[in-house]
């Protein structure tokens, strides 16, 4: 989907670009310039219109892609856990020191990588990165 999408935005914005190009072309006598200004807008909107799906399908297509990609990560990072857990009891010579390390391994095999995900999401709210833009954007401008 991120590659179909990918191509299809790429292909309708450059529709977008020639078709606004073509619209807004400067006309040979003054007259004409205002009506074809004023024909040249609605086709504007209606072409971004159709773009704004085509890019929102891409950000959709590829934020789902990322997420999977991460937890086949962590899934693998599991199976690699759960494969050598039974030597980790093997490191240390002190029970208690084997029971610590067995059962932080435990933790991580068990552990829901979904629920790990969703908190990371919690974390990185996109009113937070907008807020601390604005605040960067303040102290830059109110420093000179």
């Amino acid at each position: 989907m991120v590659c179909v999408t990918l191509i299809a935005g790429i292909v309708l914005t450059r529709e977008f670009v020639d078709g606004v190009l073509s619209a807004f072309a400067m006309p040979t006598s003054p007259l004409s310039s205002a009506t074809k200004a004023n024909e040249a807008w609605p086709i504007f909107l209606l072409r971004s219109i159709v773009l704004i799906p085509v890019y929102i399908g891409f950000g959709f297509s590829f934020s789902q892609y990322r997420k999977e990609r991460d937890l086949e990560e962590e899934y693998a990072h599991k199976a690699a856990v759960a494969a050598t857990l039974p030597n980790y009891g093997d490191l240390a010579r002190n029970d208690s020191v084997k029971d610590q390390i067995v059962s932080g391994a435990t933790n991580v095999i068990f552990s829901s990588p979904i629920s790990k995900t969703q908190e990371h999401e919690k974390d990185v709210m996109p009113t937070e990165g907008v807020k601390n833009i604005i605040e960067s954007v303040i102290k830059l401008v109110g420093r000179r």
